[in-house]
């Protein structure tokens, strides 16, 4: 799958609070608790010979804060240190990863990409989540890393709107809505992004792909 990523810092998106190293602190120990945990744990629908666990590690305080330099000890964090932790814990336990990346490992100024393309991040949280990839890479595991793109789902009473379902209530209620214009990208339905981590078990497909809707 081919896609497009952002070239360029968003300049009217509003960041929320800024970020907070405690915060990171706070998400590392369930992150190693879930490490030491993972030789229990099993994917009891699928039918596979070998076991599977699936990770998405993310983080966001705001997309203009990951340009911010101490961001990146934040996302580092969460997106490198932690996917690392769970890496090791698979490799003790023989178990394959599939990890959720993102478009963000690339700068958008040649898109639509391939997995061959050369990753080129130009913000920190591109550059935490393709740390994530390096060391799952490097970890001597069997791994699917899946980089997907603007992930949303429907679900009742959902307490957060995601960017296609609050683009769908504003134009249904014709309210002018304020959005970036300097990127070209593919909505992804969490459904797809389920099928594709399926897929991957079920053919025991490993390897780097662009997952999107």
């Amino acid at each position: 799958q081919k896609f497009f990523a952002t070239p360029k810092p968003p300049g009217n998106i509003i960041a929320s609070k800024s970020p907070d190293l405690k915060s990171a602190k706070s998400l590392m120990l369930p992150l190693a608790i879930l490490a030491d945990s993972i030789s229990t744990l099993r994917v009891s629908f699928i039918s596979s010979p070998v076991m599977w666990f699936i990770t998405w590690c993310w983080l966001i305080f705001g997309a203009k804060t990951w340009y911010s330099p101490p961001f990146f000890k934040i996302a580092y964090k969460v997106n490198a240190e932690g996917v690392k932790y769970l890496a090791e814990a698979c490799k003790k336990s023989n178990t394959v990863l599939i990890h959720i990346s993102t478009d963000f490992v690339f700068d958008g100024e040649n898109g639509p990409y391939t997995e061959t393309d050369v990753p080129s991040p130009i913000n920190y949280y591109g550059l935490s989540k393709l740390k994530g990839e390096q060391l799952i890479e490097q970890a001597q595991i069997n791994f699917t890393i899946l980089r997907t793109i603007l992930v949303y789902g429907l679900v009742d009473n959902m307490s957060k709107n995601n960017i296609v379902s609050w683009i769908k209530n504003a134009v249904e209620s014709k309210q002018t809505i304020t959005i970036v214009n300097d990127q070209f990208r593919m909505p992804t339905l969490v459904d797809d992004l389920a099928d594709a981590c399926l897929l991957a078990i079920q053919n025991t497909t490993y390897g780097i792909f662009n997952v999107s809707s």
